[in-house]
């Protein structure tokens, strides 16, 4: 008996600690009475329920099928229509996108590897809830065949890494991926085939995905789906690869003549790349609005759309004032007179190659390639509408826009449709987007994460790493690299009693932890001496003099308390010698080097 009292005992207290354990419950989130369009592409369900608790889903179905807690916040959907939340599938994110993007129901973004060291950081901030904007999966660098003024002293996740090698190909790969990536990206298609392969199955084997730009010569589309590519950007290298007569174009053309290509379409060879792209399970990321610009025929309903978008206040008051002037002249650089009428049949034919792809059974995503030429948010919507022009259905391009994306950057566990026990990222629109895609416009409710968006603008909106595209931190992790080389070269003894300009060209480690115990950091360089001084976000810190060409410097962990990315310059002490070109080359202050001080979670 004795026995029987202690286990039951025990019972209740191993009940009690697990409650205590998992906290107190959060109020549920309901919403009922709308149309449900899930994201799988069956028929919708009318009258639907969906409960959310926490940020996950907990349950969904037909109302009275679906119990609703009695504590549940209700939202009242009748009339209205529920999607998962949308993807843009192809962007070079700038952090000022972010509410733009948020409050019109995007909730999850694949970036084009232009994040580079500050990727990582940032998406895992947003993953976090430290700060609000779109899921942003990353490829923190591409890997391409040529880095234009390129010094050597870039760093590993500088923008672009140019292997030389396929073995240095598969290490890039790895530096990419133990670094975080979600996938790699490889840049444009003139490397060797052999890079290509190696570097995919490199990808493979840490199990993530590829993207190639199959622009050849290096490599074509047929080749990229072979070697086990899940995406072709841009729909990259296929004008070029199903031309009649390839050879009258040269490889790796602007992209603005690729409807020159379209309009030499062999339709059978059209016919067997689209079977070869769709048996080996290629995405396409066709990109229309970008590389077609002023062709789609609500061109010109676009470009007043454009100009409306940017008009509330608050977001004028972040948004940088040449970021949307120069994302509206994009509207207005088009082909005109006679090569319009000329590149038209390409056109056509663009349409017709991507429609084949659907109608066999390929996944196109959609992406307006949002950069700071084109308009965050609504440029993903007007892609729809192109896509409409094409000739896919309303279910097809939602899908596109969720459940593909999801699937292309293996998160369709979590993300991408609506169903029991997936993040909650719903958005709520007021009228049929099954009647019109461009109903996708007519917002009306945005969960993220499980939490109701309050979708206005705000005017000290702002993300922890600024990711490029902020003035205060566009470049490279240590900048003005082409400069620090030209001084080297030039570089002579300082004149007696004075100090020469100091350089920068490497920081290491050039990410931290936030808190963490003191951390002594190594810079590389040029003109060190005896009383130089690093200054970190404008305060000297305590700096040691390694040799000419190296100094350390050390933060405690109440300096490393703010989570961001920082600057730091090397400050030589006075008088400094001012030979170098009567001071051209500087006045003591070095160039600037960034540290990225990461959260810790």
């Amino acid at each position: 008996m004795k026995r029987l009292v202690f286990r039951a005992l025990l019972g209740v207290l191993l009940a009690v600690s697990i409650v205590s354990a998992q906290g107190p419950q959060l109020a549920a989130l309901a919403i009922e009475g709308g149309t449900l369009i899930d994201g799988n592409g069956g028929a919708p369900v009318a009258d639907s329920v969906i409960v959310i608790q926490g940020n996950r889903i907990a349950a969904v179905g037909r109302k009275g099928q679906v119990t609703v807690p009695a504590n549940a916040r209700v939202i009242n959907a009748a009339g209205k229509f529920v999607l998962p939340g949308l993807w843009e599938s192809q962007t070079a994110y700038s952090w000022y996108f972010g509410e733009a993007m948020l409050n019109h129901g995007i909730t999850s973004s694949i970036d084009v590897g232009t994040e580079a060291e500050v990727a990582v950081p940032h998406r895992d901030a947003v993953l976090h809830g430290k700060d609000l904007a779109p899921r942003a999966y990353t490829g923190i660098l591409r890997i391409g065949s040529t880095l234009n003024g390129a010094t050597g002293y870039e760093g590993p996740l500088h923008t672009i890494r140019v292997p030389k090698s396929a073995d240095d190909t598969r290490e890039v790969v790895r530096t990419v991926l133990n670094a975080g990536a979600d996938y790699v990206i490889f840049y444009d298609g003139a490397m060797p085939f052999e890079w290509y392969k190696a570097g995919v199955e490199e990808a493979h084997k840490m199990g993530k995905p590829a993207f190639v730009r199959a622009y050849g010569p290096g490599i074509l589309p047929a080749q990229a789906a072979e070697i086990g590519a899940a995406q072709l950007p841009h729909s990259a290298g296929i004008p070029l690869a199903i031309a009649s007569n390839p050879s009258q174009f040269r490889q790796g053309r602007d992209d603005r003549n690729e409807l020159d290509k379209y309009a030499d379409m062999d339709d059978a060879k059209a016919a067997d790349l689209v079977k070869t792209l769709v048996a080996h399970h290629v995405t396409l990321v066709p990109t229309f609005i970008i590389n077609y610009r002023g062709y789609p025929k609500e061109w010109a309903q676009f470009r007043t759309e454009a100009h409306e978008w940017y008009k509330d206040p608050n977001l004028q008051k972040y948004y940088p004032k040449e970021a949307m002037e120069e994302s509206l002249a994009a509207y207005d650089d088009v082909d005109t007179g006679a090569v319009r009428e000329r590149r038209l049949k390409g056109w056509e034919n663009v349409k017709r190659f991507h429609k084949m792809f659907v109608d066999a059974g390929g996944h196109l995503v959609v992406s307006g390639n949002l950069n700071d030429r084109y308009v965050p948010g609504l440029q993903l919507f007007q892609e729809m509408r192109v896509m409409r022009e094409v000739g896919m259905t309303p279910m097809q391009i939602i899908v596109g826009s969720t459940k593909y994306a999801a699937q292309l950057v293996q998160k369709d566990d979590s993300l991408g449709t609506i169903e029991a026990g997936k993040t909650a990222d719903i958005l709520i629109v007021s009228a049929d987007p099954l009647q019109d895609i461009g109903n996708l416009v007519k917002t009306d409710t945005v969960i993220f994460d499980g939490k109701i968006i309050d979708r206005h603008y705000h005017a000290d909106y702002k993300t922890t790493f600024s990711p490029p595209g902020d003035g205060a931190s566009t470049g490279p992790i240590v900048e003005a690299l082409p400069w620090v080389v030209s001084l080297m070269k030039v570089n002579r003894p300082a004149q007696e009693g004075q100090s020469p300009q100091p350089a920068i060209h490497t920081i290491e480690p050039f990410i931290v932890t936030q808190g963490s115990m003191p951390v002594s950091v190594t810079l590389k360089g040029i003109n060190f001496v005896k009383g130089s001084v690093v200054h970190f976000k404008g305060k000297p810190v305590p700096t040691q003099l390694v040799s000419r060409t190296e100094l350390t410097f050390t933060l405690d962990s109440e300096v490393q308390k703010t989570a961001g990315r920082f600057d730091l310059v090397v400050i030589n002490p006075a008088p400094v010698d001012t030979f170098y070109s009567r001071g051209m080359w500087g006045n003591g202050t070095s160039n600037m080097a960034h540290l990225v001080i990461n959260y810790r979670y």
